[in-house]
């Protein structure tokens, strides 16, 4: 039986090192490169200069929860704790390509030559155009920490929290030239942890919905209730900073991390 080449498309951090983790579990697929989103908040930005420009749009507090799983955790060198996603990708000799625009000629001549069946966007932050997605051979798929088609957009998560919803779930959809829309292929619902912070809930999602791209890959995945049906239409930028002071749930915790980071997929 040929195995399924699947290509991941990420922009690195705790959540990468899950992907990659989780895709190296599955022994009916073979992994056919890694892309690595160079961008952070805008096409020609650099860390700072976009860490800033977060800071000054949602607060300090916001930035430093978006840094928890990203920068801070990419910056950990300590026994025990999770390697990065190139780092990973180097131990099992995946090929890795580094790029803030995955619709260049140079990018879409690289994922056309791996001859991936399945490209997997998972904590990515690159807009696919038509031309990209028509590159797999089966399907190009994305992971999105909410229960579609309600809560599109950047941060599902924080805001599940600022409006109180007695849920949280994830999606796994195909991609489409827009954003968090595309055919529904599987979900999941977990109920919240008042116990933990938003980061910890955000990371736990994308672990659950790997689960589900395994279980879709094995052609067990089952689509949930979706949810809180009110906010179809509406796609949530970046918080402002009145919005973060009215969540009533701590953004992250050190702890938190720690404990994600020492657990691997």
């Amino acid at each position: 039986m040929t195995k399924a080449r699947v290509l991941l498309c990420t922009s690195g951090g705790i959540c990468a090192t899950l992907s990659l983790q989780a895709l190296l579990a599955l022994e009916d697929i073979e992994i056919a490169g890694l892309f690595l989103s160079t961008r952070t908040r805008t096409p020609n930005g650099n860390f700072i200069s976009d860490a800033i420009r977060i800071a000054q749009t949602s607060g300090l507090g916001y930035a430093t929860y978006l840094a928890m799983g990203t920068t801070i955790f990419d910056s950990l060198r300590l026994p025990g704790v999770l390697p990065t996603v190139t780092g990973l990708a180097n131990q099992h000799r995946i090929p890795i390509f580094r790029s803030g625009n995955i619709n260049s000629p140079n990018a879409q001549t690289w994922l056309a030559d791996k001859n991936p069946d399945i490209l997997l966007s998972s904590f990515f932050n690159l807009k696919l155009s038509p031309k990209t997605l028509a590159i797999p051979n089966q399907a190009a798929v994305n992971l999105h920490p909410a229960l579609l088609p309600a809560y599109k957009g950047v941060d599902p998560v924080f805001y599940y929290f600022l409006n109180s919803e007695p849920q949280l779930g994830v999606s796994l959809h195909r991609m489409a030239e827009d954003f968090d829309t595309g055919e529904i292929l599987a979900q999941g619902t977990m109920p919240p942890n008042r116990h933990r912070s938003v980061f910890w809930h955000n990371t736990e999602l994308f672990r659950y919905g790997l689960r589900l791209f395994q279980e879709w890959v094995q052609g067990s995945a089952s689509i949930a209730d979706q949810g809180n049906t009110e906010l179809t239409d509406q796609y949530d930028s970046w918080p402002l900073p009145v919005q973060v002071k009215s969540v009533n749930h701590p953004l992250c915790r050190f702890s938190d991390l720690w404990e994600q980071a020492r657990r691997a997929f």
